[in-house]
């Protein structure tokens, strides 16, 4: 044929039979309808249509053999693939400048490359494509489909493309969207790099981005430099051996518009954006960010997971945001990661290496807290809350606080180590505390209260300043008392030694408002100690002499004098348990008050000191003196048993009505002695001499 071809009309169709062949020397093809290719095999098109001349501007080539077919290689109007055994593209780039429709079975791509100029129409056929063969949706304006396929190389021209709404696209070698990272029509559609050796995830906004495969020693690298988008489900499922992820210097925006999950992955910068009234959740497992964690969303929810860690696992000092609440926290960065506000972690804090810095700002952990190589440091303004809300809370880590606070649950402190207190530290009305080890150390270069709580080794190592004890509540010392030189206020505060083990009180710390001893072991006082309110022996042994106040021996619990001291009590006496007065001297030394010995005690030597108004009764008491009884002052009530008694110028020994019994002698030195009626019994088994 020399002449021309021309099928014309939209509905004109011109269909040879497999074997023709359509020739000519000079002929020409051309037309606005449609030129099916029936002949099969290679290079299909040109074998069936010869002629020299091909205008296919307008023409549709319909490949639509009843065997596989291998399409020509040349540049299209509109192209139909309509043969449910396929068609395969020639060697080479082919170009389809019109519409490219998939009616029946798939057209494949191979290792060749497809440029498809404008819009896609599927039916039932498909795309497909090696992992080396390209399609470049190359449309030179904005709009152009982008089909569900499993491709090898996918570039877009630089225009923003309407992906499929569903399916998913599959990419098995280089997605290459051109520099338009945004602006495409991406809502329903999900692109899975899918490959099995190397790729790369380009700067793009995605709706649902997967990354799949078993890559084996082959890595995915995230774009260096540059921020992929996910507005839906990000699933990194592939797996590897010696391969990875690389994240260096990327960041992941998540950016949606509704509910979002963001899954464990090992991120570099991790964004969760936007404004949207909906739930984020941080998924099950590990999320890792080894760059800048940002939760700049608006709006939304967080909703809790318990099975959820939030890695900061950097190489250079992170920074952990102000954040609604971590459901679990681990820092592994051994360059640390500092506070940028207030932090709340519902479930495990683990500092596994580096420090954690609080800085000034409020760290709420209401679940367990560990130590690895990590620390914890605080300013001291800064506030640690220990908040769980049930008891047994552990550990509260040895480290230097600002301010420390407990809810009111009991507690297990570091058993070694110690907890500095820079500020205030609020224990909560929790007891039952584990304590075993512990140190707190009330550090704090200006005035601190030191409150009610049972310690058990207590120490304040102040610049020599100020330190309030609490009025109400009972400071409790298991262990080891460490006053240092700071400047106490001691006003209404009772402390309590309540140790399992042998105690000795801090000869350094010399005056106590209240003081017990609950020791089922022994504690050792020292000579200078003053007590201005109640020393209270509870239990186990309490050896000492100094100044004392009121003085209460509990049942089954025992003091003891320390030889050849004196004890001096300026308030009452109430023996309940056991006195040793070994060979001191006991003297009741009160001012303008009544002073009252109650129990059954003995003393070696008793003295009566007495001034001002009121005096000295042991009245209803079993007093026995076995050394001397002086009444030096004053007036002492009493009828018991005594060996020595000397009453000295202007005291008074007054009877308080029974039966006062004297082994030794009796020297009356211009005091007074009042008998009241009673009998004094000189029953001594030898010579008793009296005097005065």
């Amino acid at each position: 044929m020399n002449g021309t071809l021309n099928i014309n009309g939209a509905n004109a169709i011109f269909a040879p039979v497999a074997a023709a062949v359509i020739s000519g020397g000079t002929g020409t093809l051309t037309g606005t309808g449609t030129a099916r290719v029936t002949r099969t095999g290679a290079d299909s098109f040109f074998t069936q249509y010869t002629m020299p001349t091909r205008t296919l501007t307008n023409l549709t080539v319909e490949y639509i053999g009843a065997a596989a077919q291998t399409a020509s290689v040349t540049t299209y109007g509109n192209l139909k693939i309509n043969n449910g055994s396929g068609v395969n593209l020639g060697v080479g780039t082919t170009t389809v400048n019109g519409t490219l429709t998939l009616t029946a079975g798939a057209l494949g791509v191979g290792t060749n490359t497809l440029v498809i100029n404008n819009g896609t129409t599927v039916g039932a056929g498909s795309l497909t494509s090696l992992s080396t063969g390209t399609v470049n949706y190359n449309q030179g304006s904005a709009g152009q489909g982008v089909i569900v396929a499993n491709y090898g190389n996918l570039t877009f021209s630089a225009f923003t493309k309407v992906l499929a709404s569903s399916g998913t696209i599959g990419i098995a070698g280089t997605f290459n969207p051109n520099g338009i990272t945004s602006g495409h029509t991406i809502t329903g559609s999900t692109i899975d790099f899918n490959g099995i050796v190397a790729q790369t995830v380009p700067a793009f906004n995605f709706n649902n981005l997967t990354i799949s495969g078993s890559r084996t020693t082959f890595s995915v690298t995230l774009v260096n430099g540059g921020t992929i988008g996910v507005a839906g489900t990000f699933a990194p499922t592939a797996t590897f051996a010696g391969g990875n992820y690389i994240t260096t210097n990327n960041t992941i925006d998540f950016n949606g518009s509704g509910a979002q999950t963001i899954p464990a992955f090992n991120y570099n910068n991790l964004t969760i954006s936007g404004n949207r009234a909906v739930a984020i959740t941080l998924g099950n497992g590990n999320v890792g960010v080894a760059g800048t964690f940002n939760p700049s969303i608006t709006g939304n929810t967080w909703t809790a997971n318990p099975t959820n860690v939030v890695v900061f696992n950097g190489s250079a000092l992170q920074t952990i945001p102000a954040f609604a609440f971590f459901n679990g926290l681990t820092l592994s960065n051994a360059a640390g990661a500092n506070l940028a506000g207030n932090v709340t972690v519902l479930n495990a804090l683990a500092l596994n290496a580096g420090a954690l810095g609080v800085g000034t700002n409020t760290l709420t952990l209401n679940g367990a807290a560990s130590f690895g190589a990590g620390t914890l440091t605080s300013s001291p303004t800064g506030t640690v809350i220990y908040n769980q809300q049930s008891n047994g809370q552990a550990t509260v880590l040895a480290a230097n606080y600002g301010n420390l606070t407990f809810s009111n649950f009991s507690k297990t402190l570091a058993s070694g180590g110690t907890i500095g207190i820079a500020g205030t530290f609020t224990p909560g009305s929790g007891t039952g505390h584990t304590i075993t080890g512990s140190t707190i150390n009330f550090n704090g270069a200006g005035s601190q209260n030191i409150p009610g709580f049972t310690y058990n080794n207590l120490t304040s190592s102040g610049p020599s300043v100020a330190r309030i004890l609490d009025p109400v509540n009972t400071i409790k010392i298991a262990g080891v008392f460490t006053p240092g030189t700071d400047i106490y206020t001691i006003t209404g505060s009772t402390i309590e030694y309540n140790g399992a083990a042998a105690q000795t009180l801090p000869a350094t710390f010399t005056t106590y408002n209240n003081l017990t001893l609950n020791n089922i072991t022994s504690i050792s006082g020292f000579a200078g100690l003053t007590v201005q309110g109640l020393l209270r022996v509870q239990a186990g042994t309490f050896t000492s002499s100094s100044s004392y106040n009121n003085v209460q021996i509990d049942a089954g619990a025992t003091m003891v004098a320390t030889a050849a001291s004196t004890i001096n009590v300026s308030g009452n006496w109430t023996n309940n348990g056991t006195f040793t007065p070994s060979t001191g001297t006991v003297v009741f030394s009160g001012n303008n008050n009544t002073q009252t010995l109650a129990g059954n005690t003995t003393f070696n030597n008793l003295t009566i000191n007495h001034t001002g108004t009121g005096g000295v009764t042991a009245s209803g008491s079993t007093l026995a003196v076995t050394g001397l009884l002086e009444v030096q002052g004053g007036t002492f009530t009493s009828s018991s048993t005594f060996n020595n008694v000397q009453i000295d110028s202007g005291a008074t020994l007054a009877s308080d009505g029974s039966t006062m019994n004297v082994s030794g002698n009796w020297t009356n030195n211009g005091g007074t002695f009042t008998p009241n009626g009673n009998t004094v019994n000189f029953n001594g088994s030898g010579a008793q001499a009296f005097n005065g």
